[in-house]
């Protein structure tokens, strides 16, 4: 295993980077929230931004902008309280197809 990845119970191995993400309302096809991917997984990303407006179990598509034409649906998994020192961060599983995170 890598030294720079992160490893949580009952998750996979996660890489940490620094991806741009803009994330998409699907209902409208918009832009709704610019940010970036922290680190990620297979399976999902933990996604940082100064303004965000989550909500646990909501559905949007994510732009990677590492990747041209890469577009992944995901759920949010947790959303970050701001008291717990991870204000501005949100958590997301991918659904359908993983992406690939390259380091």
């Amino acid at each position: 295993m890598a030294a720079d990845t992160v490893v949580g119970e009952g998750r996979s191995d996660r890489v940490p980077i620094k991806v741009p993400v803009v994330l998409i309302d699907p209902s409208t096809g918009q832009p709704e929230y610019t940010g970036v991917a922290m680190d990620a997984s297979p399976r999902g990303f933990r996604f940082r931004s100064n303004f965000c407006p989550l909500a646990p179990g909501q559905e949007v598509d994510a732009i990677i902008m590492q990747e041209p034409g890469c577009l992944v649906r995901c759920r949010v998994a947790w959303v970050a309280t701001p008291d717990s020192g991870l204000y501005g961060e949100a958590g997301f599983e991918i659904l359908g197809s993983a992406w690939t995170a390259a380091a």
